[in-house]
């Protein structure tokens, strides 16, 4: 059974009723159903080779890994610094980017990531 959502009523009668415009909507996923698209396993691998390689920022918000294709990964790793300017303003933005080919145990094998922090 769908559910139901009254998009309009019209108080013309018709046959002694109202008038409605029903559409329904498609029924939740159970549990058991496959999700639409699995995590990679190798996703946090990939995202803690990159930070060992590169070190750790002073403020390191997160470090995120996005498996693209195949053994490539997008790395973005988010940084947070206060700046003065009428206050005190946090700024949040991506301090280092990279496109990863990474090895079946998520170790990287391209680009070379130099120590920077």
């Amino acid at each position: 059974m769908g559910f139901c959502r009254i998009d309009s009523v019209s108080n013309n009668h018709h046959k002694g009723g109202f008038q409605m415009a029903i559409k329904t909507r498609p029924e939740p996923r159970t549990e058991d159903e496959e999700p639409i698209k699995q995590r990679n396993p190798l996703t946090d691998k990939v995202a803690e080779s990159v930070l060992a390689l590169l070190g750790k920022p002073k403020g390191l918000l997160k470090i995120k890994a996005v498996h693209l294709f195949d053994n490539r990964f997008r790395v973005n790793v988010y940084e947070k610094v206060y700046q003065e300017s009428e206050g005190l303003i946090k700024k949040l933005y991506i301090s280092e980017s990279f496109f990863c080919i990474v090895d079946e145990n998520g170790g990287v094998i391209s680009p070379e990531i130099e120590k920077k922090y």
